[in-house]
């Protein structure tokens, strides 16, 4: 984890916690089961704003969901979310 963060920018640093990571995983994982890998697909790229978004699809047990990241003009991670995949 200590490499991801690297990749973070200041504001999503500071808020992405050691416990808001557990939370995070726990929303996930309770309801899709584990990650297994990526999904079937390719990553979906596009600028909204100053920001580059990729949709990346993710497999997990019991469902696919997808992996949303925003990468600021530094190309830092400023926002990441896992979706469920018919999210717009």
């Amino acid at each position: 984890m200590d490499e991801a963060r690297r990749s973070f920018n200041a504001e999503v640093l500071a808020a992405f916690t050691d416990e808001v990571r557990g939370d995070g995983l726990a929303t996930v994982t309770g309801p899709v089961g584990a990650f297994e890998g990526f999904g079937e697909g390719e990553p979906f790229v596009r600028r909204i704003g100053d920001h580059t978004v990729v949709d990346v699809p993710l497999r997990y047990e019991a469902g696919d969901m997808k992996a949303r990241v925003a990468f600021d003009v530094d190309e830092k991670v400023a926002g990441l979310f896992i979706l469920a995949p018919e999210t717009p």
